[in-house]
């Protein structure tokens, strides 16, 4: 009785370790059972020899353009200056250097707005002497015109007479000019950018009144037509002006 007891304990304990590690593994299949599957990879498409080396050759091709495209800029730029140099390395007469500085000079003014030194004397003189010239050939034009003559319509009265002595020998429309003449000083003078609008807007006016009246004056008087070919509009020509004010 006793060598069965111990035979048993002997095999009991001998079957004990085969059932401790049986256990762990039915447990580890039985989580992988239940788990989800994992999703594969997704493989990025594979390209053909063909593709790949026609996607380099296209960038190598917009690379050398962008750099053609630089290169020609760079040569242009280059040209420019260098024709550049070569003029002004040139001897120039003192006339062609006078009319570059004046000119620079003039953009200058332009862009600070102001003139230094003498920019009070120009707003304050300029505006009422213009004023003041104007009106004076607007009061030799009418003198010179005659009464007879004298309307403040484009149709020349019946009976005019062809006037070209006086102020008339140096502009068609003295008075004209000089109401254009005192109206651009009142602008200057007031410093009204409104004005000079208004100005812009007179000589438009006069200009296609005078027009009309002219074709009037050379449909009444033949002489007319050669009287316009030599004698300026509204104002004088400089070599005039110099011998109106001498």
């Amino acid at each position: 009785m006793m060598l069965r007891s111990a035979l048993f304990i002997a095999g009991a304990a001998a079957f004990a370790p085969a059932l401790r590690i049986k256990q762990p593994v039915l447990s580890l299949r039985a989580d992988l059972e239940e788990a989800p599957p994992a999703p594969a990879p997704l493989d990025a498409p594979e390209q053909s020899v063909d593709e790949v080396e026609t996607n380099m050759l296209q960038d190598f091709t917009q690379r050398m353009a962008a750099r053609g495209t630089e290169s020609n800029v760079r040569d242009a730029a280059q040209e420019y200056v260098d024709s550049v140099k070569s003029n002004v390395q040139v001897e120039q007469s003192g006339p062609s250097i006078v009319y570059v500085a004046g000119q620079a000079a003039l953009l200058l003014l332009l862009l600070v707005g102001d003139v230094p030194v003498v920019g009070g004397a120009i707003e304050t003189l300029l505006g009422p002497g213009l004023v003041v010239a104007g009106i004076g050939a607007i009061a030799k034009g009418v003198l010179d015109l005659g009464a007879g003559n004298l309307t403040p319509f484009a149709a020349p009265v019946e009976g005019n007479e062809l006037k070209t002595t006086g102020a008339f020998s140096y502009v068609r429309h003295p008075i004209y000019g000089g109401l254009l003449v005192a109206a651009g000083g009142l602008s200057v003078a007031t410093e009204s950018f409104q004005r000079l609008l208004v100005v812009f807007l007179l000589y438009l006016l006069l200009d296609a009144k005078s027009a009309y009246e002219e074709k009037e004056l050379e449909r009444i008087h033949p002489a007319y037509r050669a009287y316009k070919q030599v004698t300026p509009k509204f104002f004088p020509s400089f070599d005039e002006l110099d011998e109106i004010l001498d």
